[in-house]
């Protein structure tokens, strides 16, 4: 750590996102460390494959002491993911490495990115930054993190798989590591590979379910779209509920297009063509759906294929957004996210909200009419992921 080697007989317990033990080690610093709990959720949410890191005992190199249990994230996916009041990681500084030492003060974290092939990383922007491409450089100094943020573990997409990633042998603060200096969000989302065109891409930001659209509340209750309100603890998968805490469509007036998918046993889920389900096990623009196609429902028949596809006209535009990030519809399983921002991207933007709600219960109408002038400055997502 800042050129010092490691002096201690430290050791790590190291687990897969996968691994059963996992939820259990970090039950106790999801409900505490805000921060932590937003890398964790945004990882979960694109089931990106990672290792998380314990240390099980003391391990000291140089001036720098990690103290158990600190915990570091392992990520060698390429993707962009916020760090709140942190940094914004870029795909090409990975492999990431994000380390939340002991005593942290408001548990901030040092965040690290490897070298780029082809060439050294360089100093970090922003305070903290150095380094100059020497091995352990100086890690990014964050500002601090105001508030708290209670994380419920059945709100959690915990059901996201895959490899861990290989964490970075020699970590090293990059250009790429975005710092803003005052906390806010950087105005521009730099090194983002561009989606391939979607179908929908000639449509605007509508992209919701019409008022009439139905989901299933905990209490076994069935409500509309225009019946739903914030909070509301809604089916997002056969056996797990996750509370509403945002809305990026609320509006009740008005005739819109959707289409309208109808599968061999009847069940139909009318939705925005740019609305992304879940087709044949992958997330899916409505309007790239075939027929043929498998969609995902909750009863016990859990998939069924698509027999026709129509466009229609319906009232209202509605998407609530889930703190797991899916929602079943109809019972038909579909994301909360669309093609008019890019999922990863939409995610990480929402996060401060979902951390407010979980420590305050506080949302926001703000989005209630859409979001058109933002989506248009940010990355389209795919048609299929």
């Amino acid at each position: 750590m800042d050129g010092s080697p490691c002096t201690s007989a430290g050791s790590m317990l190291a687990l897969r996102n996968g691994d059963s033990r996992l939820a259990g080690q970090l039950s106790e610093l999801l409900t505490t460390n805000p921060i932590l709990a937003s890398v964790y959720e945004q990882l979960v949410a694109v089931r990106a494959g990672f290792l998380v890191g314990f240390e099980t005992f003391d391990r000291v190199c140089g001036a720098t002491v990690f103290g158990a249990p600190t915990v570091t994230f392992f990520i060698s996916e390429e993707m962009s993911f916020h760090v709140p009041q942190v940094a914004f990681l870029r795909p090409e500084s990975r492999p990431y490495m994000i380390v939340f030492p002991r005593d942290a003060p408001n548990g901030v974290p040092c965040t690290y990115s490897g070298r780029l092939p082809g060439g050294a990383a360089t100093g970090a922007a922003g305070n903290g930054g150095g380094g100059g491409g020497r091995p352990g450089g100086a890690a990014v100094a964050p500002p601090p993190v105001r508030g708290n943020d209670d994380n419920d573990d059945d709100d959690d997409n915990d059901d996201g798989g895959g490899g861990g990633g290989e964490g970075p042998s020699d970590p090293t603060p990059s250009a790429s590591v975005i710092v803003p200096g005052d906390g806010s969000e950087p105005d521009v989302i730099e090194g983002l590979s561009e989606a391939e065109p979607s179908p929908t891409d000639g449509d605007d930001d509508d992209v919701c379910f019409p008022a009439s659209a139905q989901v299933e509340l905990d209490t076994g209750r069935t409500v509309t779209m225009d019946q739903l309100a914030v909070g509301d603890n809604v089916r997002v998968s056969a056996d797990a509920f996750s509370r509403v805490f945002l809305f990026t469509h609320k509006v009740a007036a008005g005739s819109f297009p959707f289409v309208k998918l109808t599968t061999a046993s009847g069940a139909s889920l009318t939705v925005t063509r740019s609305h992304y389900v879940y087709a044949n096990g992958k997330m899916t623009a409505a309007g790239a759906v075939k027929l043929g196609d498998e969609l995902e429902l909750v009863g016990a028949a859990k998939c069924d294929i698509i027999t026709a596809t129509s466009p229609v006209t319906e009232t209202g535009l509605y998407n609530p957004q889930t703190l797991h990030g899916d929602i079943f519809v109809n019972g038909i399983r579909a994301s909360t996210f669309t093609t008019a921002v890019e999922p990863r991207v939409a995610s990480a933007l929402l996060a401060p909200l979902r951390a407010l709600f979980r420590a305050t219960g506080v949302s926001t109408s703000a989005l209630d009419a859409g979001s058109a002038r933002l989506a248009a400055l940010l990355p389209r997502g795919a048609s299929v992921y």
